[in-house]
């Protein structure tokens, strides 16, 4: 625009001496038209000018770390009028580690062709696409309207999950909490009637509840129920610089992709940056939908993790804190609040590296190594 404006004056100026110095008509003429020109222009420019519009949209919402999407920027006009320029400041934010890019490009609306960027991104988070600026120029380049027309995408980047194995010690001091018998399916566990249905051909003679079967007139079989393995509480600290985020997100990506194959039922315990506290369990589908809320998910990051009315599910029997900062403080709180439970705590602080007992360190080159050898 500056450069548009830089030629218009030079222009002008000699529309301006040949005036001065030509005495005719002609001078006049070519004045005054250089003059008025851009005011024409910008009365012919104004519907385009006003209906302009810019979309974002990508060509894949859901990536792994590291790989790439395509970002397509458009700008069009609902009316069939040829287009002036229009620039855009683009930003892409990753809203879990905070890390923020922009950019400015332009693009003429109203043309077939749209702009194409590729993005990738180092570390796993939700990728927010938005426009922060949006100015449509006229015809000559001379001025422009800033709109505050405002268009936005999303892209999930999620972590990468390598080999893991927990292994879990028993724990005989923690009480089996609520519910520790599957609702839904029946087992061989003859501590705990499942329920009361039918005899089947091929079910267990010994198992025909006589009683009610010569009350209602027919067999009756009990089915025993099914008990669950104990669960295990994964607590989240993330308040460190995105590395040690993007860490502990691997391992945590790790962890639940074993603790799924196996079966075990887990719970994510983690506290936003308003300071709710929030608790999720982990289904036995798929994780995408988890990963999703917690990669949208702005994390505590002042003051410490615990506080006094923080409560914890009864019964909690194993307990691992992946935490950015030294555990030392939140270990011992846990420690209190949950009296019963095993605990353990991997940590992306190199400081508390081999430094508390049941703290293992992580980092980029330890990650596997450490995950396969955890023990809780």
């Amino acid at each position: 625009m500056a450069k548009n404006r830089l030629e218009y004056g030079v222009i002008l100026l000699f529309s301006a001496t040949f005036y001065l110095f030509f005495l005719g008509y002609l001078s006049f003429y070519v004045f005054w038209a250089v003059v008025l020109f851009p005011l024409f222009s910008l009365i012919c420019s104004l519907p385009c000018m006003l209906c302009a519009k810019v979309s974002l949209q990508l060509e894949k919402s859901a990536v792994r770390k590291g790989e790439e999407t395509t970002l397509k920027l458009t700008a069009s006009l609902p009316v069939f009028l040829p287009g002036g320029r229009v620039r855009l400041r683009v930003s892409v934010q990753n809203l879990l580690t905070g890390e923020k890019e922009e950019e400015t490009c332009f693009l003429t609306s109203g043309a077939a062709e749209a702009l194409s960027h590729t993005l990738s991104s180092r570390y796993c988070g939700k990728l927010l696409c938005r426009v922060e600026e949006f100015r449509v120029y006229d015809y000559l380049g001379l001025f422009s309207f800033r709109r505050r027309l405002r268009s936005e995408a999303a892209a999930f980047c999620f972590p990468r999950a390598v080999p893991a194995s927990l292994t879990l010690l028993p724990n005989p001091a923690a009480d089996p909490p609520d519910g520790h018998y599957s609702p839904d399916t029946p087992g061989d566990d003859p501590s705990e009637l499942f329920g009361i249905r039918e005899y089947r051909e091929g079910d267990r003679l010994s198992r025909i509840h006589w009683k009610l079967s010569e009350k209602a007139g027919t067999l009756l079989y009990k089915e025993m129920s099914l008990p669950l393995p104990e669960e295990v509480l994964l607590l989240l600290d993330l308040s460190g610089d995105p590395e040690r985020q993007d860490c502990l997100m691997d391992a945590l990506a790790s962890l639940l992709s074993s603790l799924s194959k196996e079966g075990r039922p887990c719970r994510i315990w983690y506290r936003e940056k308003q300071g709710a506290v929030r608790e999720k369990p982990v289904s036995k589908g798929s994780l995408s939908p988890l990963w999703k809320d917690l990669l949208s998910t702005e994390f505590f990051s002042q003051g410490p993790l615990f506080s006094g009315d923080i409560s914890f599910t009864p019964g909690t029997s194993h307990a691992l804190l992946l935490s950015c900062q030294n555990p030392a403080s939140s270990l011992g709180t846990l420690r209190q609040l949950l009296p019963e439970a095993r605990l353990a705590a991997l940590t992306a602080l190199p400081s508390v590296q081999e430094s508390q007992e049941s703290v293992f360190f992580l980092s980029r080159d330890n990650l596997g190594k450490v995950l396969k050898a955890l023990t809780l």
